[in-house]
């Protein structure tokens, strides 16, 4: 990876809190459990923007996922749905 400057990397990730779930917002997986978004935050590896989000029923880890991969689409039962679902109040 090629470093990056401050700037390119603020404008990354405004980036990933522009284009993804707000923080504090509920979203249920396509395979069980609803996850409150903590915010958005970059790999170090590549710099890809990424979701930070937590269980929102019961203590557990904290996971961090790339936006592109929370945005996704996934195969259920031969149908395309959504990986993550926002949950309105």
């Amino acid at each position: 990876m090629s470093k990056r400057s401050h700037e390119e990397l603020l404008t990354i990730w405004d980036r990933a809190r522009h284009d993804g779930p707000r923080p504090g917002s509920l979203w249920r997986h396509y395979a069980g459990g609803v996850y409150e978004v903590m915010g958005a935050c970059l790999r170090e590896s590549d710099v890809a923007p990424c979701v930070l989000y937590h269980r929102s029923d019961r203590p557990g880890p904290t996971w961090c996922r790339p936006l592109s991969e929370w945005q996704a689409m996934v195969e259920v039962d031969g149908r395309s749905v959504p990986r993550f679902v926002e949950v309105k109040p």
